[in-house]
């Protein structure tokens, strides 16, 4: 029952500090501006352009307001399906924040290996990041998607705003961050709340 609890608690760990690492990739228009220094696709919008659709893009993702007339039509039919993805981690999310709850304030003491199980699990996953062209290509999107529309052509909004260079610096982003997160939920939980020992 101890593993079943401990893997619980991990899993749970694992998604909500994933979740907490995503939102500000989806959200600030600071990253979107950012990954423009590793393409040069950003200078058929101007910064300004950027700026504007990417805030209109965060603001779209959370049903405050329709996409912009500036937008292409393919761009806005694999956002419709980029939301209703985002809905469902949404609840995943939720979920596991209230799985996490539960565990932790039944034994504090499982947030230390929850966060050192958490780790080796995201540091597992750095694999994706040397591989990360076939990775996006054959796996992420064949199994979320469809449709070709992902596949952006020469002058879409999203093939100036998201060029494979963001998402492959997203997944960078996404894993350290989380990474740092479950190291700090290690260290943390095991030094306030040492696993008891029976």
């Amino acid at each position: 029952m101890r593993l079943l609890f401990t893997s619980l608690t991990t899993t749970a760990l694992l998604l909500v500090t994933l979740a907490l690492a995503l939102l500000p990739l989806i959200f600030s228009t600071s990253w979107y501006s950012y990954n423009c220094n590793f393409h040069d696709r950003c200078n058929n919008l101007g910064s300004n352009g950027v700026e504007q659709r990417s805030h209109n893009m965060g603001r779209y993702f959370l049903h405050l307001e329709p996409l912009a007339a500036s937008w292409d039509a393919r761009g806005s039919a694999h956002l419709e399906e980029v939301r209703e993805i985002y809905k469902v981690l949404a609840v995943v999310a939720l979920i596991a924040v209230f799985v996490l709850s539960i565990m932790l304030v039944q034994d504090p003491s499982r947030l230390g290996p929850a966060g050192k199980g958490a780790l080796f699990v995201l540091l597992a996953t750095t694999i994706i990041i040397p591989l990360f062209g076939p990775f996006w290509d054959k796996v992420f999107h064949p199994l979320l998607f469809d449709n070709d529309l992902w596949r952006t052509r020469p002058g879409e909004v999203l093939w100036n705003l998201t060029p494979r260079v963001f998402f492959r610096n997203s997944a960078v982003a996404l894993i350290a961050s989380s990474v740092l997160l479950n190291l700090l939920a290690w260290q943390i939980g095991g030094r306030v709340w040492p696993k008891a020992t029976h």
